[in-house]
């Protein structure tokens, strides 16, 4: 009968564990709001800290049923892109790690392009520069 009370026990204390929720804010202050949002041009951060007179959520522009399934048709197609542009990620879950890594992967190579595009015209007008001097 010991067992199966420890075994219950066990059971309980490790489900109870593991259903905890790790998503939060590291070390949050009392009184200071944390916004954990994801921008599509760049680079997630996770949880950062607001002010929170800054915060203006009307309830119906996030929990109508309609820009829920807009936010989640926008997110499935940018997983889409990125998993035909060759990033490697588990497209299940909303922001599994994986996928934010390979976000951030996307952002620093459009980044680094961007400059390599920059420096290469720059060469490129000097050069027509000096050759029409």
């Amino acid at each position: 009968m010991k067992t199966y009370i420890n075994i219950l026990i066990l059971f309980f204390t490790t489900t109870i564990s593991f259903s905890q929720t790790t998503d939060l804010p590291q070390n949050p202050k009392a009184g200071m709001c944390y916004t954990n949002e994801f921008d599509y041009s760049k680079k997630y951060k996770g949880w950062v800290e607001v002010d929170c007179n800054t915060i203006k959520r009307k309830p119906e522009d996030f929990n109508s049923s309609e820009n829920v399934r807009k936010r989640c048709y926008e997110l499935e197609s940018y997983k889409e892109k990125l998993l035909n542009l060759g990033y490697k990620f588990d497209k299940s879950g909303l922001y599994s790690k994986s996928f934010i890594k390979a976000h951030n992967t996307y952002i620093s190579d459009k980044i680094k392009s961007a400059r390599i595009l920059k420096r290469e015209n720059r060469r490129k007008r000097k050069q027509t520069k000096r050759l029409l001097k």
